[in-house]
């Protein structure tokens, strides 16, 4: 066997292999998940800085592929629930890797992701103990981030109004500050600390200082019952996310990995998003070699827009909605704050026989105020009350290449949630996915984020095939169709409806050096317009479509280019029509040995109104990311600067403008600011010792 075992590594040496060569490239290929972001609208609750901080920390502090669980695999982010049991199996089959370089025997495991893992794994053995815990805790890695941000135009909110006083109850700077300290995998601890523009900062409401403030402590014992621990703040996620996914989750893409949710069942939570996390305590108990349970306890209170009833009876307060931007600036916005207490516990059971994991989800959810939505059509179906309750069923079986997962789930009241899918490698170039998902319109969704159009998981039933073709080396088509029916109405469509997308996207990418793809999008739905002259309101379908050309080179190895031209159509039943485009210009400096590095884009972008909008990912400060719409006439610019001063210390700069031709104010309200340009500047510090 070991015979056997070194001349596959030596003719994987043989054949070119030497990649691996420069494993510990601290420039991590992410243009994936970037796309991905993209697709989903420009969701900008994604946890994108801390995968990326967390890949980066494995490029210092690589992790042990032998030693590595399926949990441990899951919480990279970058590889599918296929790759990651193939990767499992073959250790239980050949026995522990001796070279990186043998995930290429390993199916569905192609060079690109061998590459990326082994820029972030290494072999040490299976035989590493883990420290105790009081060593874990004083011993280890630590960050501190301080970042400074701030838009240079006034809006109206900091302005005096008629009786002298300001809208907003806070200046304009937004600031941030995060510690968080790491021993290798198994634990980390950290706060995270934050004030948005207009908020208060040591006084008036914010006498404490920040707005927002998240602590963690989360470790791991993998030789023990007791598996995990989380305390503070902490995220969950089981089966496919009908009942508990409040981690962050890819939508649809021509990635057909994430159909299925392959994400680790608990971690911390680092974010600034101040409404999807639980606040309490977690923990992972293995009660035999195949039965596991993970229980879990929250308590916090959440921003929501209490009404007063017209008595004097407190008790008859009720809310209309929960508030999700986290803001707390003007009167209204404070008075929200912290309205709404919620209770949320439970437990999930897991049982794991070879390659076949069941799993049941039991949770509830109590609200310390009634909730009532109103009485518009669409709300009909909306939870209301006090007081919900689930049960899930989930299910991930590995036949050989094909992997078969779903979830069942019901709410109490309400009705009921269906996903169900196959994943399968048809051959070494071709992987294929079918993903069905039934929600009920009356299905209560408050901590799910099941796959589907929107994010809602309710009032939908749909189907998603997708294709992934390699047919040579370099070479990538991806392509799939999505078609789905809402069995209501829903915000803006008052009527039940229907639904499509088609999606293909031809790339070719020679490594290191450059990459050219093509890519097509095209989505129709439904929604109701009210028309001159018309006195009913009526249904019309919309289409939108839009095409990209994308090329990405290396002009040396310090300087890299991308070029882009993205085009869009919309159009209501040729009554209404948009049309629009957006170019740009990437420019990524980096030297080598320098301390010194930049990133530009010089953009320019028309587009004929909001329907006819544009995407695009933006790089940004370390651990940032922003995915702005670009809509109307205009012109975009940024640059982000970087000096390494030392191993310890990190001073980044960044400077952005939109800069529009179409218009003499820019948004509205409390947010308009009168002038065709909005320029940001921020300023970060990253200390690591």
């Amino acid at each position: 066997m070991m015979t056997c075992r070194m001349l596959m590594v030596t003719l994987g040496l043989l054949a070119g292999l030497g990649a691996f060569a420069q494993k510990k490239s601290a420039d991590l290929d992410l243009t994936d998940i970037e796309e991905i972001l993209e697709l989903d609208e420009g969701q900008e609750d994604f946890d994108f800085d801390n995968i990326r901080e967390d890949l980066e920390y494995f490029l210092g502090s690589p992790l042990d592929i032998n030693a590595a669980t399926v949990e441990d695999l899951r919480a990279l982010g970058i590889l599918s629930e296929l790759q990651i049991q193939n990767i499992v199996a073959h250790r239980q089959y050949a026995g522990d890797f001796i070279s990186m370089i043998e995930l290429q025997a390993v199916p569905g495991i192609g060079v690109p992701v061998a590459k990326l893992l082994a820029s972030i794994c290494e072999v040490r053995g299976n035989s590493g103990t883990v420290a105790p815990l009081g060593k874990r805790l004083t011993e280890g890695d630590r960050l501190l981030f301080l970042r400074w941000t701030r838009n240079l135009q006034d809006q109206r909110g900091f302005l005096p109004n008629s009786e002298g006083k300001t809208p907003f109850e806070g200046d304009a700077n937004k600031l941030y500050m995060r510690f968080l300290h790491r021993h290798g995998n198994n634990l980390s601890y950290g706060l995270t600390a934050e004030k948005d523009a207009g908020e208060a900062f040591f006084r008036a409401s914010n006498r404490q200082g920040f707005d927002y403030y998240s602590g963690h402590l989360w470790w791991k014992t993998p030789d023990a019952k007791l598996k995990q621990v989380a305390l503070g703040d902490y995220t969950l996620s089981f089966g496919e996310g009908l009942v508990m996914h409040s981690d962050f989750g890819y939508g649809k893409s021509g990635f057909i990995k994430d159909v299925k949710k392959s994400f680790r069942k608990m971690r911390s939570y680092r974010s600034v998003s101040e409404s999807n996390f639980l606040r309490g305590g977690a923990l992972q108990y293995a009660l035999s070699d195949r039965l596991e349970l993970t229980a879990f306890g929250s308590y916090r209170r959440r921003d929501a827009n209490v009404v007063e009833p017209d008595s004097l009876d407190q008790e008859d307060r009720f809310v209309s909605s929960l508030q999700l931007s986290g803001l707390h600036r003007t009167a209204t916005e404070i008075e929200d704050e912290g309205s709404l207490g919620l209770l949320t516990a439970g437990a999930h059971l897991s049982y794991e026989a070879g390659r076949v994991t069941v799993g049941a989800t039991g949770m509830t959810n109590r609200f310390d105020r009634e909730l009532r939505r109103g009485d518009a059509p669409y709300l009909l179906f909306e939870f209301g009350g006090s007081e919900v309750h689930h049960l899930g069923l989930n299910y991930n079986i590995h036949l050989g290449s094909v992997n078969v997962f779903g979830e069942v789930a019901q709410s109490m009241p309400g009705g009921r949630a269906i996903a169900t899918g196959v994943l399968s490698s048809l051959s070494t170039k071709l992987d294929a996915a079918v993903f069905y998902r039934k929600y009920d319109p009356d299905y209560v969704s408050l901590w799910s984020n099941g796959l589907g159009e929107t994010s809602r998981t309710n009032n939908e039933e749909g189907i998603y095939a997708g294709l992934e073709f390699r047919p040579d080396y370099g070479w990538l088509v991806q392509a799939y169709v999505d078609l789905w029916k809402h069995r209501w109405a829903r915000f803006r469509i008052d009527a039940p409806s229907t639904g499509s997308e088609y999606y293909f996207k031809i790339g070719y990418r020679k490594k290191r050096q450059w990459e050219v793809y093509c890519r097509y999008r095209s989505e129709t739905k439904y929604r109701t317009e009210n028309l001159d002259g018309i006195t009913i309101d009526r249904i019309y379908a919309t289409l939108r479509s839009q095409l990209r050309f994308n090329v990405d080179y290396n002009v040396t190895p310090s300087l890299r280019l991308r070029n882009r031209i993205d085009f869009s159509w919309w159009r209501v039943d040729q009554i209404e029509e948009e049309n629009g485009f957006l170019i740009y210009q990437d420019i990524i400096f980096k030297p080598v040995g320098s301390k010194i590095s930049a990133t530009a884009r010089y953009a320019l972008f028309d587009t004929d109104g909001w329907d006819s909008r544009l995407y695009a990912f933006e790089n940004d400060l370390i651990y940032n990311f922003s995915i702005p719409p670009y809509s109307g006439r205009g012109r975009r610019y940024y640059l982000n600067l970087r000096y390494k001063m030392s191993s310890l210390v990190t001073l980044e700069a960044r400077y952005s403008e939109w800069n529009y031709s179409d218009r003499t104010f820019i948004s509205a309200g409390n947010n308009r600011i009168d002038s065709n340009r909005r320029s940001e500047a921020k300023v970060q510090m990253r200390l690591s010792f």
